[in-house]
């Protein structure tokens, strides 16, 4: 069993790695726009960098993490490149090397979280996974909040710039948190899902033919196709009717959403033995459109950022859920990390085409069709999810 003081250690790595987990591009949409006057379709180019790197290296990432033993390690390389790329973005500003830095986070990135996730499972049994999967991703949000503010006091404060030097402290105190939990505790086969550490993973090509996972997997992507623009997009709307926001538009909207993720990280993780996964996912899904159409109502900055908490709602349910389904589904193969990396493939895709998609439809048609557009995409995924996707909780309960 894992000692307190590595899950602590794991709960304090979570709270540091939120605002890092979805890399420099967070922040950046509004940097290039209010300091550098960078177009709509350019921005859109440079924050579909960071996704596009992560996707394409997300199976390898889960390959080499179900593999390598000393995960801990991995982490610290990551976090190192990635405090890099939060120092070289500062000093960087055309597109070339924009994409550049984006890309090189997106790979590391893709690292990292399958390294956060095998750790947690290789510290923790079975019948506690779910409920330390919400914990995880509890606090995640939470240092999210909590950076998130800092990172809006220091941007309408002090200027833009000091945000990306506040990433680079967040990341060396994440690699002083992974130290911190002890390698000795992180069960090898139990990372990978495996029967046992000297048993053989099954073949990659056995998972591709898997239909339950393939048809989550493609769920999953258009559902963040919908979302992941969505928050950014909005963002920009604020900075470009408020300038005097400008600053503090990113960060707020991630921060209204965060507030409500705390509670359905926790909730997700507690209900998903209980309800199963599939109405969790439902309810995910079904906000995601309901929110896209609320922002074409009104451009009041409070009511924006009020709209926003809708998305701690669907965001907050699917990355527990995704790590959850992939447990089911990936039992005693030895692939977890590969399972789920194949959802968040999908995922990544998703987040690639919706930042392209949203960046060329404001610049071409403006905010209220973008928001329409990416509205209808939601609906699609939702109807998907509602005919398509299957309860594995239940299915595997029937099976035992």
């Amino acid at each position: 069993m894992a000692s307190r003081k590595s899950l602590i250690a794991l709960d304090c790595f979570n709270f540091c790695l939120g605002d890092l987990s979805a890399g420099v591009g967070l922040y950046l949409s509004v940097y290039l726009l209010s300091r550098y006057h960078w177009d709509h379709t350019s921005i859109g180019i440079a924050l579909s960098a960071l996704p596009v790197a992560a996707f394409l290296t997300q199976i390898p990432a889960g390959i080499l993490v179900d593999e390598i033993r000393r995960k801990r390690l991995v982490a610290v390389i990551a976090l190192s490149v990635l405090a890099v790329c939060c120092v070289l973005v500062i000093f960087c500003h055309d597109l070339v090397s924009v994409v550049a830095i984006q890309a090189v986070a997106g790979v590391v990135l893709s690292i990292l979280n399958s390294t956060n996730i095998g750790i947690t499972m290789g510290l923790t049994d079975k019948a506690e996974f779910a409920n330390r999967v919400g914990r995880n991703g509890a606090f995640n949000n939470l240092g999210n909040v909590v950076i998130s503010l800092c990172a809006a006091a220091l941007g309408y404060l002090v200027s833009q710039i000091a945000i990306f030097i506040l990433l680079v402290f967040v990341a060396i105190a994440c690699i002083v948190c992974v130290l911190a939990v002890s390698g000795a505790e992180i069960d090898y086969a139990r990372a990978r899902e495996s029967n046992d550490s000297e048993s053989k993973p099954v073949k990659v090509s056995q998972l591709l033919v898997n239909r339950t996972l393939i048809v989550l997997s493609i769920t999953l992507g258009l559902w963040q196709l919908a979302n992941s623009a969505l928050c950014p997009t909005a963002a920009q709307y604020v900075a470009e009717t408020h300038t005097k926001l400008a600053g503090l538009s990113m960060a707020a909207c991630i921060l209204a959403g965060q507030l409500v993720m705390i509670p359905m990280a926790i909730a997700t993780g507690k209900f998903a033995h209980i309800w199963g996964r599939k109405p969790l996912l439902q309810i995910a899904f079904i906000v995601l459109p309901i929110r896209a159409l609320l922002y074409t109502l009104t451009s009041n900055p409070l009511a924006i950022f009020a709209i926003q908490l809708l998305d701690g709602v669907g965001a907050g349910i699917i990355i527990v859920i995704t790590s959850i389904l992939a447990a089911d589904l990936a039992e005693g193969t030895g692939r977890y990390n590969v399972t789920r990396s194949i959802t968040l493939f999908s995922q990544g895709l998703g987040v690639a085409l919706s930042n392209l998609l949203a960046g060329w439809l404001v610049a071409s048609r403006g905010y209220n069709f973008t928001f329409i557009t990416l509205a209808i995409i939601a609906v699609l995924a939702f109807l998907l999810c509602q005919f398509a996707v299957p309860e594995t909780y239940r299915k595997k309960a029937n099976e035992s």
